[in-house]
């Protein structure tokens, strides 16, 4: 039977024309002790490049209110990144308070997302702006392979 490039033998297959070629080809394996095959490239995880939480005072609603804001950068594109969440933290017993996500509000560029929220606070009994110093933020960034990045502040 002939295959399709009109050689005798196996369809698809090719017929070796130089024995020469077939021999070096032999050698050289023989010699590396090894084949080259190429992996794939590993997930590299999410890096927080930007977090900020400050307390305010809305004088439309009368209340005090917490912003929190974070950019994240993953060099496997910035849809990598699936979520970025906070721990409240009471620095005076050490306890986590409040944990949440913050909202994406897009890609900034190809590798970098944005994310933000506000906190008012009538919705969180934590949230008092007269005493900022009292509250530490922790920042976690994770992508969708469940790698993280964490800064603290």
């Amino acid at each position: 039977m002939k295959n399709d490039t009109g050689h005798e033998g196996w369809s698809g297959s090719r017929t070796v024309t130089s024995g020469l070629a077939a021999l070096v080809a032999v050698i050289l394996t023989a010699f590396s002790g090894c084949i080259y095959v190429e992996a794939p490239e590993p997930n590299r995880a999410p890096y927080l490049t930007y977090i900020d939480a400050y307390a305010g005072w809305d004088s439309y609603y009368d209340q005090c209110f917490w912003e929190f804001y974070a950019w994240a950068e993953d060099w496997d594109g910035c849809y990598d990144v699936r979520s970025v969440s906070v721990d409240v933290i009471d620095l005076y017993y050490g306890d986590i308070v409040e944990t949440f996500n913050l909202a994406s509000d897009g890609c900034v560029d190809s590798y970098t997302q944005q994310f933000s929220d506000t906190i008012y606070w009538q919705y969180a009994g934590w949230a008092d702006c007269n005493t900022p110093e009292y509250y530490g933020f922790d920042f976690y960034a994770y992508d969708s392979f469940g790698d993280y990045d964490y800064a603290g502040m």
